[in-house]
């Protein structure tokens, strides 16, 4: 790639930026007139449910594609040790058609809801008791204000397959979790995100699985989460065009550079785990078909974030390190299919690390691609070491990145190589000592995080 390119590139993202403006959830949570009120009924929960959903994985130069790449801060609510390695496994991992359908116990009582309609979905919360199940009979519904769930109490939402214009914002509980399962949001117009989830890091994990998301407009972020706070996103299939963020991690927001200082345990749950979602970018249209600076996850401020077993159409992963701001502090990205699988498609960037540490590896790629191919570090702040920089960790103590065992088809470099060097900075070599989480997450039978 030409010096020039790599210019215009870098230029086209500020341009681009400073036109997308909030996506934060604060007019999500702005108060409406409710649709409709509706007193909830309590059953007993049944033994098992069959969630119904399809199997999981269906599955230029640096071009004005990269235009998404949000340079600033988004707005919204700011919700080693040597031995082992991990083997590459034996070949790609392969395309199913969706999200995976995992049968489990709904917990609790049940509270049903007879109206998908706001007001009446906040009446039948607020009457839950912790540990219940809310559940909607299907239907469709425009939500003119949020439905909101308390941090005082964890439950599971299960939308019953109901269709839903509208969010949901979640305040997580110190000590059992809550589940956002079974909705399929659609928004025509706005860009703001579904779901918003704040909590701390002492919270007991969330788990939003098995939910689909179609947006309409470009700039758009779906899911949002702050805090860094443990959770899990699963079994979602999310489609946003162009230049959508579809999952902002927020860690601990951009005036708290907390996330910096406490350890972190590699392969431990202790993080937001993203695994077997599809994320497609339904603007990459034309010839060529630009990727847009398409992310499936875009990462800030300290968070911690594993990003495994996904299926990525037209879409990259972003780690946040924005010149003078706090970046993403831990990652781990690996066995995900990335796919350019569309006419004409021109993506230039797969998976983009500007900030922290973390494991890369067993990526794989599938599709013809005019343009790019690269797993690119950089550091955009001078002056080595950088704060937050590629291969920093805690307190700043150097902490390098590894990756391997990715598919040829990835060129691997750093872009600032006086910033970011190989063999200090990262190494393309397995990370000493290093031992995934089992996959698929954890699961208790009641399909909330956990044993």
């Amino acid at each position: 790639m030409s010096e020039g390119v790599r210019v215009m590139h870098l230029l086209v993202l500020v341009c681009v930026c400073s036109c997308l403006g909030s996506t934060g959830c604060d007019s999500v949570l702005s108060r409406g007139t409710p649709c409709c009120d509706a007193a909830p009924v309590r059953d007993q929960a049944p033994d098992e449910r069959a969630v119904a959903d399809s199997a999981a994985r269906d599955s230029g130069a640096r071009d004005a594609a990269s235009a998404g790449d949000d340079e600033g801060a988004p707005d919204g609510p700011i919700a080693p040790a040597p031995d082992a390695t991990v083997a590459k496994p034996d070949g790609p991992v392969a395309k199913p058609d969706g999200p995976v359908a995992k049968p489990d116990a709904l917990p609790g009582n049940i509270v049903k809801v007879t109206s998908c309609a706001q007001a009446a979905v906040q009446s039948a919360i607020n009457a839950a008791a912790n540990g219940d199940t809310v559940l909607l009979p299907g239907g469709s519904c425009t939500w003119a204000s949020a439905v909101s769930i308390p941090g005082s109490k964890a439950l599971t939402l299960d939308g019953g397959g109901a269709t839903i214009d509208g969010a949901v914002q979640l305040t997580q509980n110190g000590s059992a979790s809550s589940r956002i399962t079974n909705l399929s949001f659609v928004r025509p117009s706005s860009k703001t995100p579904c779901i918003a989830i704040g909590g701390t890091k002492a919270s007991a994990p969330f788990r939003v699985d098995h939910n689909t998301f179609s947006y309409a407009a470009g700039g758009s972020t779906i899911i949002e989460v702050s805090g860094n706070a443990p959770g899990l996103i699963d079994n979602n299939k999310l489609d946003c065009p162009g230049n959508c963020e579809m999952i902002h991690n927020m860690g601990m927001g951009p005036t708290d550079p907390s996330g910096w200082s406490d350890d972190i345990v590699p392969g431990s749950a202790a993080a937001v785990y993203i695994e077997d979602n599809v994320f497609t970018n339904t603007g990459a249209t034309g010839n060529p078909a630009y990727f847009w600076g398409s992310s499936a996850v875009q990462s800030y401020y300290g968070a911690r974030t594993v990003f495994r077993y996904n299926t990525l159409v037209m879409s990259q992963v972003d780690q946040h390190g924005t010149s003078g701001m706090i970046g993403a502090r831990w990652w781990e990205v690996y066995e995900n299919m990335f796919s350019t699988d569309v006419p004409n498609a021109s993506q230039c960037c797969f998976i983009t690390l500007r900030a922290g540490s973390g494991v890369v590896f067993g990526n794989h790629h599938v599709g013809a691609n005019l343009n790019g191919d690269s797993i690119d570090l950089y550091e955009e702040d001078t002056g080595y070491p950088a704060l937050y920089q590629v291969g920093r960790g805690k307190n700043q103590v150097l902490d390098p990145a590894y990756l391997w065992s990715n598919d040829a088809f990835f060129s691997i470099g750093s872009q600032t190589p006086a910033m970011v060097q190989p063999n200090r900075d990262y190494y393309l070599a397995p990370r000493p000592g290093y031992q995934p989480l089992a996959h698929p997450f954890p699961l208790g039978a009641n399909g909330l995080p956990g044993p």
